[in-house]
């Protein structure tokens, strides 16, 4: 499963593997994406025990992720 949702900055692309003991291929993402439209990326496994559910936030250059306390 695919879903991306993005606004003017921030984009959150959520990719779940279909088999329930397959891994997400965390580094396909990063090139699938252009890398000088990219100001910045954090990327976060869900799912035990291989992280079958991944969930990354790409931010446009010359705008900062936003910052949780």
């Amino acid at each position: 499963m695919k879903r991306a949702d993005c606004a003017a900055t921030l984009c959150k692309l959520e990719v779940t593997a279909t088999a329930a003991d397959a891994e997400v291929p965390v580094q396909e993402l990063f090139h699938a994406v252009p890398r000088d439209r990219i100001g910045g990326a954090a990327v976060r496994r869900i799912g035990e025990p291989l992280g079958n559910r991944v969930v990354a936030y790409f931010v446009r250059k010359g705008h900062d992720l936003p910052v949780t306390e």
